[in-house]
């Protein structure tokens, strides 16, 4: 399958020549597969790539070229490191949802937080001279 970006996007992103890069090509082949897969679409016609994947795209071909070895953490003394495969971040993952499904996400809505009435006790007070206190009715704030 065809890459879902081109060389000449990725290097116009990385601000570098990579017209004719084998790695370059690789990078956008495997970040296109990671969107592929993450999609559940193939895509096999470019005309038919939603506006925003091929942009993706090149993001996370730049990622992998500026990080080929996937390094996610380091440590400089004594020396530590944490690799892991190059993949998708949840970020990455959502903004594919939302180009697939630009429906989905209405904006501004509003969420109920009522609960019904509010239960008070009564509140007696004394009265000065008296032997009855009266009841003080309390609403709710």
């Amino acid at each position: 399958m065809d890459p879902l970006a081109t060389v000449a996007d990725l290097g116009a992103w990385l601000n570098e020549t990579l017209t004719t890069d084998a790695r370059a090509a690789a990078v956008l082949d495997h970040a296109s597969s990671l969107v592929r897969i993450a999609a559940g679409v193939t895509w096999l016609e470019p005309a038919v790539v939603p506006d925003g994947i091929p942009q993706l795209v090149v993001r996370v071909a730049a990622r992998m070229w500026q990080n080929p070895s996937g390094l996610k953490s380091a440590t400089t003394g004594p020396f530590s490191g944490t690799f892991g495969g190059m993949e998708l971040t949840v970020s990455e993952r959502a903004e594919i949802q939302r180009i697939l499904n630009p429906g989905s996400l209405r904006g501004i809505g509003t969420i109920s937080t009522t609960r019904g009435p509010i239960e008070t006790p009564s509140i007696y007070v004394d009265v000065v001279g008296s032997d009855q206190p009266i009841e003080v009715s309390r609403e709710p704030w």
